[in-house]
């Protein structure tokens, strides 16, 4: 299991992305299970195969994969009570 615990905070953009691509690959050439706890909405869709929202330590909403598919990021903040905010 891989662990990545906000593993893009502080970075710039290419750095995470560099940072997301390895994880991508160590995940795949080593058949690894990851979990991955980002408060970045967008990360979350571009990389999760499932979506769990949690909130005071209780799940608030569980997002299968294929209910991941049909998602798109303004209904993710929809759900999420939170503004889009593009940079």
């Amino acid at each position: 299991v891989l662990l990545l615990d906000e593993p893009t905070a502080a970075l710039d953009p290419k750095s995470a992305s560099i940072v997301m691509q390895t994880a991508q690959q160590l995940i795949t050439t080593h058949q690894l299970t990851a979990i991955l706890i980002t408060h970045q909405l967008k990360d979350a869709i571009t990389y999760g195969n499932r979506l769990i929202h949690m909130s005071e330590g209780s799940i608030v909403r569980d997002v299968s994969a294929t209910e991941k598919q049909q998602l798109t990021l303004n209904n993710l903040y929809e759900w999420f009570n939170t503004e889009l905010l593009t940079v």
